[in-house]
């Protein structure tokens, strides 16, 4: 027993599985090489910020991310799914739908801790893209969680939702291609961003002597 433990604690085994699965990751899930003039619609929804950096000068995942996103993938994979296109001029923008059903509507589905109260804009976002790249008019967004609870939204084809995607994408393209950094988009996703410290550095100061400057803490 002493053995086994002495074995186990002579390699970083967590290393080693994170980085066997972002080997696995980076051969057959992350995006493939787009040129800039083609935009996932998911990166045109998200911060611009996070992704060009993803594109640019991107950082290895954390492992539930990796895991996350592997099996979304594999979830697309078995139900078929299959990236399709949508051309404005010279920005190609791709969906990657869950389910399409024939002449009919468009279904994505997202697993979520909790249900939530309303869709979510990102999500209306997507598919109402996903409608425009098929010529489908109706998409239903569904969501689940972890317990089998589950709730649908439908989403109807809005011109002017689209043209805010294809205005960020636009933007999105253009930075790419001149290697310029966008503007910083702070919202409450920022701080689980893995780019956090590039758009915001901070200088951590764990001294007392502000606290007691600041209000008249000092040692008497």
């Amino acid at each position: 027993m002493h053995l086994t433990i002495f074995m186990l604690g002579s390699r970083d085994y967590p290393k080693l599985i994170q980085d066997k699965l972002t080997q696995i990751y980076s051969a057959g899930v992350k995006h493939k090489q787009l040129d800039s003039d083609t935009i996932d619609v998911a990166e045109a929804i998200q911060c611009n910020r996070l992704s060009y950096y993803e594109r640019t000068e991107p950082e290895n995942d954390a492992l539930p991310q990796i895991i996350q996103r592997i099996s979304k993938l594999g979830f697309r994979d078995a139900m078929g799914s299959k990236a399709a296109e949508y051309k404005v001029e010279n920005l190609t923008l791709i969906v990657t739908p869950d389910l399409v059903f024939e002449k009919d509507f468009v279904v994505n589905i997202y697993p979520v801790s909790t249900i939530p109260d309303s869709l979510l804009p990102g999500d209306m976002l997507y598919t109402n893209a996903c409608l425009f790249a098929l010529d489908r008019e109706v998409g239903v967004v569904v969501y689940v969680t972890p317990d089998g609870q589950q709730t649908q939204y439908f989403v109807g084809k809005s011109n002017r939702m689209f043209e805010q995607v294809v205005r960020r994408a636009r933007i999105l393209s253009i930075l790419l291609g001149e290697r310029k950094t966008p503007v910083i988009e702070p919202s409450q996703y920022c701080l689980n961003c893995k780019y956090n410290d590039r758009c915001f550095p901070q200088q951590k100061d764990n001294s007392p002597q502000l606290l007691e400057g600041l209000f008249g803490l000092g040692k008497k």
